[in-house]
């Protein structure tokens, strides 16, 4: 018997259905697609392309995606399945293009009708992919079914936390012992529900002993997730294989400089049309933190920016004005709070917060102000969290690292647990999100913000 098993209904395993779930990625493809080729067809009016030519460029991008595993690999970082998506359809879309050049489209407007098809299908199916992992990840029956073998039971929460991976921990064992016998494994981890996947993280082992674990799971499941040490090489990786020789590469986490030119570019348009559009809430913000207490509205702190260049971020207030003096004397006077701090570099009660502090913290309104930081360059939308100077030396020598991105308002720290982080885990996310920087990442993370902003989750 396992450990720990999530039930449903208060009785048996959680039963996902893969089949159902393919079936909900093939529908959100469907709805994209004639989504894009009605808005086409209301773009272009009518005399350009025939609609069966739209709908064989829709059907043939279907295909495509089916031929390159989307809908068969269920399991599968959003961010990564963003970036796949968009490739194969801009990829049709330009064989299609390149291929009917001799072909008679009526006139150079049916061109730019599948142009205009085929880069909507390309930005709006990643969309729709990534808005359905977030709405239904959580549904019991949406993913595929997951055992976990590690004695660190905090991997069966934090794997609760990303339902959109689509892998759902129903069952926890601390001992591998019970993969030692493959058919009675098989009959106990399976006996109430199919699982198809296991995921191993036993750090404490050796290499020799990790490949006979791994070779054990093999007899049991379909498919075997290993789980290294944050620190572990493999984060650092990449792995290629040359005849029979397993090479394994530095990843740069420099990128091109396309890259960092287009994100610069998304953070001035998205953060001065975000800018004008909640001018107003600002406002009204600023009068309500000034009625509330004693103050300005806005508040400065120095931080730790690109490089580790310092600069001052922009929040409206919500302490009060003596708070540096107040946090001193709690921390003398109250022994686990002063435990509290030091693990989390933040107090879960902090009784130096306002009442329209506590407000605006819970759904993080207190940091609009930090869009102006955007604008100027000190920040970006997405990126690691805004370190304070005097943090750079807890920060595990991981801070030459961080500080290669530019922080952000938003980042994986944020949609990951908040302040229900340790300032360890903390640091260690951020090198999660610089290890594996990318625009598709950045998409996803703001897309995965709104609804960890609206629900407060997380939050003080």
């Amino acid at each position: 018997m396992p450990d720990y098993r999530q039930g449903m209904s208060g009785s048996g395993l959680v039963t996902t259905s893969p089949l159902w779930t393919r079936l909900s990625l093939l529908a959100a493809d469907l709805f994209s697609g004639l989504t894009v080729v009605g808005l086409s067809y209301l773009w272009a009016g009518p005399g350009t392309i025939s609609a069966s030519k739209l709908l064989f460029f829709f059907v043939l991008t279907v295909i495509g995606i089916a031929c390159g595993g989307m809908y068969n690999k269920i399991v599968v970082h959003p961010a990564m399945e963003m970036k796949r998506i968009f490739v194969i359809i801009c990829s049709i879309t330009f064989v299609l293009l390149a291929g009917t050049l001799s072909v008679n489209f009526s006139t150079i407007d049916g061109y730019r009708q599948l142009v205009f098809t085929g880069i909507g299908f390309a930005f709006l199916a990643p969309t729709i992919r990534a808005t359905l992992r977030l709405s239904l990840g959580r549904s019991a029956w949406w993913g595929e079914s997951c055992a976990i073998i590690t004695r660190d039971k905090e991997i069966f929460e934090t794997l609760k936390r990303v339902p959109e991976l689509g892998l759902k921990p129903v069952a926890l064992y601390t001992e591998d012992n019970v993969l030692n016998d493959a058919d009675n494994a098989h009959a106990s981890i399976t006996q109430n529900g199919k699982i198809s996947y296991v995921l191993l993280s036993r750090p404490e082992l050796d290499l020799d002993e990790m490949t006979d674990l791994r070779r054990k799971a093999r007899r049991v499941f379909r498919e075997v997730i290993m789980v290294p040490n944050p620190s572990s090489h493999t984060q650092w990786t990449t792995q290629t294989v040359h005849d029979a020789l397993l090479v394994y590469g530095v990843r740069r986490t420099e990128t091109w400089f396309v890259g960092p030119l287009l994100k610069r570019i998304f953070d001035l348009v998205v953060a001065t049309a975000t800018l004008l559009a909640t001018l107003p809430i600002m406002v009204i913000i600023a009068i309500l933190v000034r009625l509330d207490s004693k103050g300005a509205c806005i508040f400065r702190q120095e931080r730790l920016g690109h490089y580790g260049k310092t600069f001052n971020v922009f929040k409206f207030r919500t302490m009060a004005l003596d708070a540096e003096a107040r946090l001193a004397e709690l921390l003398e006077s109250d022994a686990g709070l002063k435990k509290e701090y030091e693990t989390f570099h933040k107090l879960r009660y902090d009784p130096r917060i306002t009442n329209v502090g506590r407000v605006l913290r819970r759904f993080s309104l207190d940091e609009l102000p930090q869009l102006v930081n955007v604008i100027m360059g000190d920040m970006s939308l997405v990126g690691p969290r805004a370190y304070m100077p005097q943090e750079r030396t807890d920060m595990l020598n991981l801070d030459d690292e961080i500080l290669r991105e530019k922080p952000g308002i938003s980042g994986l720290w944020q949609v990951s647990g908040r302040n229900r982080l340790s300032f360890e885990e903390r640091v260690w996310t951020d090198v999660t999100y610089n290890r594996n920087v990318s625009v598709w990442m950045d998409l996803f993370l703001l897309m995965k913000t709104v609804p960890v902003v609206l629900s407060g989750d997380g939050a003080n």
